[in-house]
């Protein structure tokens, strides 16, 4: 018997990453974890990996696989006119322009004719968009997927909506899950007049949480803080990410009382209201068939 119904929810999460029940997929994590990596080079690249390094890149992730990674980084290639070659670009590499840099699609600076500080506006943009939503990129994404579905070219907008998609949820998740990194925090939420829930956050993951009387909060979540975390896993990035973002939500609600806090938690700014509102626009129109935009046309919804 749980204490609390935030502990259920993270019991549930973590027993079902432990055991991997066959027929339960729901939080189930993936076998391996990947990434869209922003490289660090001279002429930085877009690249899919499975593991994190302490490189000076831009990660965004963890996803659940190659697939979703792909449409991810496709995303990225709609923001930003990144280079997709895999060569190495030194001061007098000297190559033919590909077809995509023809079609303005990329800056094709393995021809020599452009420079780091000009490519690092284009390197810019996509970081912005990985980290946390800001910049020209998300609009300008938006604003394709409308005109092209107001040109009646719907298939074509049926599919950037879904890069589009890829890339805020996956920015959203990643802006919560870092925001608790590190933290320790102790907050309560009422249950009744005198009744509270009571949760303790150890190092940005659940520790513990009990159900108390308002007045011995304090000192219950002293308590809680020194104990054995109930359970213990093998830290599983997705795992991870799904957590926090179970308890950022939890956190956000207008009557929670945060009782003390150690390291930087604070709310995610910058561009974290506009891409929870094109979230939940493009999540309830993949559910419920309401327009992923105002703008978007009849004929888009019932796709």
């Amino acid at each position: 018997m749980c204490p609390t119904p935030i502990e259920a929810e993270i019991r549930e999460l973590r027993a079902i990453s432990t055991w991997r029940p066959r027929f339960n997929r729901r939080h189930k994590p993936p076998r391996r974890a990947v990434w869209v990596k922003l490289t660090g080079e001279r002429f930085p690249r877009l690249s899919i990996v499975r593991t994190v390094r302490d490189d000076g890149a831009t990660y965004l992730g963890p996803l659940r696989s190659t697939r979703a990674a792909e449409r991810l980084r496709d995303a990225l290639y709609d923001a930003a006119p990144l280079r997709r070659c895999t060569m190495k670009i030194t001061a007098r590499t000297r190559a033919p322009a590909c077809a995509l840099a023809e079609m303005g699609r990329c800056c094709a600076p393995c021809t020599g004719d452009v420079e780091p500080h000009s490519y690092q506006a284009v390197v810019d943009q996509a970081r912005s968009a990985m980290t946390d939503g800001s910049g020209p990129a998300v609009p300008r994404l938006r604003e394709v997927m409308a005109s092209l579905a107001a040109d009646e070219r719907y298939d074509e907008a049926g599919w950037r909506r879904d890069r589009l998609a890829a890339l805020v949820d996956a920015a959203q998740r990643q802006r919560v899950s870092l925001a608790l990194e590190g933290v320790q925090l102790a907050a309560y939420r009422p249950v009744d007049v005198t009744v509270v829930d009571l949760v303790v956050i150890v190092d940005g993951r659940f520790h513990a949480s009990a159900r108390c009387r308002r007045g011995d909060a304090e000192r219950t979540a002293r308590e809680l803080a020194g104990t054995l975390p109930f359970a213990v896993d093998d830290g599983d990035p997705f795992l991870v990410a799904t957590e926090r973002a179970m308890l950022t939500r939890w956190l956000s609600a207008s009557d929670v009382v945060v009782l003390e806090v150690a390291g930087d938690y604070s709310e995610p700014v910058g561009g974290g209201r506009m891409l929870h509102d094109i979230a939940a626009r493009l999540r309830r129109r993949r559910t419920t068939g309401v327009p992923a935009d105002e703008l978007t046309s009849k004929r888009l919804r019932r796709q």
